[in-house]
């Protein structure tokens, strides 16, 4: 848990000094796709608020929300739900969030 603690501090802190944190690096995924698949949700919650991408869509067809679902964040998926445009997207496996939420 101490790693946890440390990765999230350290991404609070970047988040404060980045003007853009809407960057989109390998694989499709922006930082709060990274962050919701790690289960940083207190960072997915600051980068949500400063984000203007928090609908991207990774190379596998993933969301941040997808992602969320699958950590079982649910604070972070509500979050996402009340923001995002569209919460209905399939993955290259044919699964939708939806899908996702009612397995795991």
């Amino acid at each position: 848990m101490h790693v946890l603690k440390k990765q999230t501090d350290i991404s609070l802190k970047l988040i404060d000094k980045m003007d853009k944190v809407d960057q989109i690096g390998e694989g499709g995924c922006t930082a709060l796709i990274w962050a919701c698949l790690n289960g940083l949700s207190e960072v997915a919650f600051k980068l949500i608020e400063k984000m203007n991408k928090i609908n991207q869509v990774s190379n596998l067809g993933r969301t941040a929300l997808y992602r969320a679902c699958i950590r079982g964040l649910s604070d972070v998926v509500f979050k996402l739900i009340d923001k995002m445009d569209k919460v209905d997207q399939i993955d290259t496996y044919g699964r939708t969030v939806l899908m996702v939420a009612c397995d795991e």
